[in-house]
């Protein structure tokens, strides 16, 4: 049994379309805390467009305890799993959140009313200046430099003609639709 086995920590865990389910779980035991980012959408039942609290990333869980505890819990009931990656050594390497980053995250999560948007990792690598393509919508394809624009508050995309002839900018694109390219 390693130390980090025994030490209380943040794992972040898959559970595949069973958040809700998990959380309810975790409320009837003691020993482990879970945390699932939620925002309010609408969504249609039966005819009827109800305001909804859903997870802000599907599938995503966070669950604060000893990892023996956790282990116990995966076993009996079988609907997390680990995330992490491959080692350089060929082992599989468990993603673990450090205390203070999971609390600024839970924090700004759980403002429910507010427009919280959740960005992955090749979103957040978004700076003006970056090359990009952008993916999807109409300019589906095109490749250019980002620009920002901070009286518009808006994310365009710059193509440039060779030879500086000129250059020319999208209308205002959703960073969702953005990619960065690794030249």
């Amino acid at each position: 049994m390693s130390a980090e086995d025994n030490e209380i920590l943040w794992y972040a865990m898959r559970a595949y379309k069973s958040e809700r389910r998990v959380e309810e779980l975790m409320k009837a035991q003691s020993t482990l805390e879970c945390f699932v980012a939620k925002r309010y959408e609408l969504r249609t039942y039966h005819g009827t467009r109800l305001r909804k609290l859903v997870p802000l990333i599907p599938s995503l869980i966070f669950i604060r305890g000893r990892k023996s505890d956790i282990q116990r819990f995966k076993q009996k009931h079988q609907c997390i799993q680990y995330m992490g990656s491959v080692a350089e050594n060929g082992k599989f390497k468990v993603l673990v959140v450090p205390d203070e980053q999971m609390q600024a995250f839970i924090k700004v999560a759980n403002e429910y009313e507010s427009d919280v948007k959740y960005m992955n990792t090749s979103e957040v690598l978004l700076i003006k200046g970056s090359r990009v393509r952008i993916i999807g919508g109409t300019f589906d394809g095109v490749e250019g430099i980002l620009l920002y624009d901070k009286e518009k508050n808006s994310n365009r995309v710059v193509v440039s003609l060779p030879d500086n002839l000129g250059s020319i900018t999208t209308a205002d694109i959703s960073l969702d639709l953005i990619e960065v390219l690794n030249d």
